[in-house]
């Protein structure tokens, strides 16, 4: 038995920026309309827990916008998924500075 404890448990709360993306909306045979859909910050709950086979974790959150499910590893807390909304609020800050030098910078 493993005496360990991990950061996060089933039901526990998460965040996740999401980056912003156009969506078609109206195609026609000629044209296309799309419509833009902003950086956003979902939050979702820790659904399941599972150790894989070389011992690595991951879990899955199921998001509370859509009720689809993401899985992740547990190294991507704090990178991808977040404990608090402030660090997904700071991560989202993060994002959106480097997209403005990229887009200075023709990147």
């Amino acid at each position: 038995m493993y005496n360990f404890s991990l950061p996060i448990k089933i039901g526990c709360k998460v965040y996740h920026v999401r980056e912003g993306y156009q969506r078609a909306i109206n195609k026609t045979f000629r044209s296309v309309e799309y419509c833009c859909v902003p950086d956003t910050i979902e939050e979702g709950a820790v659904s399941m827990l599972q150790q894989k086979a070389d011992e690595s974790w991951k879990f899955r959150v199921s998001w509370k916008i859509d009720s689809s499910c993401s899985d992740f590893a547990l190294s991507d807390l704090g990178k991808e998924v977040f404990l608090t909304e402030d660090e997904a609020n700071i991560a989202m800050a993060a994002m959106k500075k480097k997209r403005s030098e990229n887009a200075l910078n023709g990147k």
